[in-house]
């Protein structure tokens, strides 16, 4: 959104190719191997995938939440039956964004999109204002 030719970006594929067919291949593998998990399992690792992602985004932005906290808010996100009541608003609001961008990562990125993203950093604390 701030780069001028955005969101028309010009690369050369040519430099990502194998990195890409490596990053498929495992994607593949983790994939197969979550197919053969009970619902259950593969549940958790959602959760727990969407966990980390929401512990190493905060810390990137310097926020450190509990654990326990992010897990169960994000487990209501997803409509499941939290183990705790979460009264952390920030808490609250980078949970709902990591659900929000697991559940829309394959929709086509645009400026709605982004605002929708940011509007969720800003409940998590996160906000920087886009342009």
């Amino acid at each position: 959104w701030q780069h001028e030719e955005w969101p028309k970006f010009r690369y050369d594929t040519a430099e990502t190719d194998e990195l890409w067919q490596q990053f498929y291949v495992n994607a593949g593998q983790s994939s197969g191997l979550c197919l053969g998990l009970s619902v259950a399992d593969q549940q958790k690792v959602l959760l727990d995938n969407l966990v980390a992602e929401a512990m190493k985004t905060s810390a990137i932005e310097g926020e450190f939440f509990s654990r326990e906290d992010i897990y169960s808010s994000i487990k209501k996100n997803l409509g499941l039956t939290p183990d705790k009541i979460v009264k952390d608003q920030k808490t609250k609001g980078i949970a709902a964004l990591v659900v929000k961008v697991h559940e829309t990562y394959a929709a086509p990125l645009s400026k709605t999109m982004l605002f929708s993203w940011q509007i969720g950093s800003k409940n998590s604390g996160h906000a920087r204002p886009l342009r």
